[in-house]
Parts: C-alpha cells; sequence; structure tokens
C-alpha cells in the first residue's frame, strides 16, 4: 500500500497592510517627494514669500491634515518654514505672539503632541 504524500504546506503570505495603512505610506511618499523638491529649490532663498509659495510648498498644503504629522515630524527633527502650512492647514495658531522661530517651532510641536500626531 502506497503511502499518501504529505503535501507541503503552502508558505504564508504576509498579511497585506490594510487601506489605512497603505494610505498613510502613499501620503508619507507623496509628503517626502514634495518636500524633497522644495527644499531643493528653495533652500538657496531668503525670501519667505519665494519659499512659502512654491508648487511643491502649495501640494503639500493641498494634503490638508494627511500632511500634519510628516510636516510636524520634520518641524521637530530638522526645524524649516513649515509655520503657514500649519497654519493653513489646521486654520489655528497655537503660537504665542511675539514668539520667535523656536518659540514658533516649540508651540507647533506641543499641539502636535497634544493631538497624538508626533510622538
Amino acid at each position: 500500500m502506497n503511502k499518501p504524500s504529505v503535501a507541503a504546506k503552502p508558505m504564508g503570505r504576509a498579511k497585506a497592510p490594510n487601506r489605512r495603512a497603505m494610505a498613510v505610506l502613499t501620503a508619507e511618499r507623496q509628503f517626502r517627494a514634495l518636500a524633497a523638491k522644495w527644499h531643493r529649490e528653495t533652500d538657496i532663498h531668503s525670501s519667505f514669500s519665494t519659499i512659502e509659495s512654491h508648487p511643491a510648498y502649495l501640494q503639500i498644503i493641498e494634503m490638508g491634515a494627511r500632511a500634519l504629522p510628516f510636516i510636524l515630524g520634520e518641524l521637530r527633527d530638522h526645524a524649516g518654514h513649515w509655520f503657514k502650512a500649519l497654519r493653513s492647514i489646521t486654520n489655528e495658531n497655537p503660537v504665542p505672539k511675539g514668539s520667535d522661530h523656536e518659540g514658533r517651532r516649540k508651540a507647533w510641536l506641543a499641539w502636535g503632541r497634544e493631538r497624538g500626531l508626533i510622538g
């Protein structure tokens, strides 16, 4: 009598990321590409109007709330001119009057932490 062969178990597939995770990855890729282009093309400028009117910066603003964790992460890790984007997306301004760049940075980072957008 022939013994039936033991069929090899199919290799388990890694779970496919859920839609929310994929959307976050897609938003992060989009943000990173736009931010890199914006930096590449504006880091040599000192004019805020030139920096904040760049098409890539405006596209980041158009991303809306999806961009907030990435903007705040950039602000935390590298500083930069993200304040107009944050105000435009959130319609808020947690910055005390008379704050310097570091004061504005700290206020926005505290705002983001309070809302669980960054660690």
